[in-house]
């Protein structure tokens, strides 16, 4: 853990056994950053195939990066360079070269978790998420928060099944991202919308 008046940074980047693998959903990495105005990007202390993310890079993982203050900018191979605010959740896919980083005037605030396995892999070809909607608005951004904070909580805590807990916590991640996603869609089955009217009229 690195501090000073400007900048803030908390990670870890874990191995990964057989029997986490098996649970289908396990963590490689997870941490939060606080970078302040005109600060470089990224910290250092973090591995060679991490560190090159402003001039681009490929992860044979998946990470969530949520923005939680502050300003910057987002590309990848599927999208062009974007605008990224507070609010934002980037997500960064296996093989996909993309980039990004605060802006010098502004700074941000990140909190991220990497992951992979059998059930990612699955989410991505049934199209829950795709390389070509990389970035997302967030919804009840404190729980959002709050469930960040909780991945961070636990990987100090280190207790058993380390691995197995984060996933729950990154699995509920994904599920509200997935739920904001289709609320701003208009993707709601409509025999959900008939369940909750039936609900409403009784």
């Amino acid at each position: 853990m690195t501090m000073d008046k400007q900048i803030q940074s908390f990670f870890r980047y874990f191995p990964v056994a057989r029997r986490d693998r098996d649970w289908a959903l396990y963590i490689t990495t997870v941490g939060a950053s606080q970078i302040g105005p005109g600060i470089g990007y990224p910290p250092l202390g973090h591995p060679k195939t991490y560190s090159s993310v402003t001039v681009g890079r490929t992860l044979p993982e998946f990470v969530l990066v949520y923005i939680s203050a502050g300003t910057g900018w987002f590309k990848s191979t599927s999208v062009p360079k974007q605008r990224i605010e507070a609010g934002h959740v980037m997500m960064l896919f296996p093989a996909e070269r993309h980039s990004y980083a605060p802006s010098a005037a502004t700074g941000w605030d990140e909190h991220w978790v990497g992951f992979d396995g059998d059930l990612a892999r699955r989410l991505m070809r049934r199209g829950f998420f795709t390389p070509r909607q990389p970035v997302f608005r967030a919804a009840d951004e404190e729980n959002l928060l709050a469930l960040f904070n909780d991945l961070i909580k636990t990987t100090r805590d280190n207790h058993p099944a380390l691995q197995q807990t984060m996933a729950g916590i990154t699995l509920n991640i994904l599920a509200r991202l997935y739920s904001a996603q289709q609320f701003r869609l208009g993707g709601e089955q409509p025999g959900l919308r008939a369940i909750q009217q039936i609900g409403r009229a009784s």
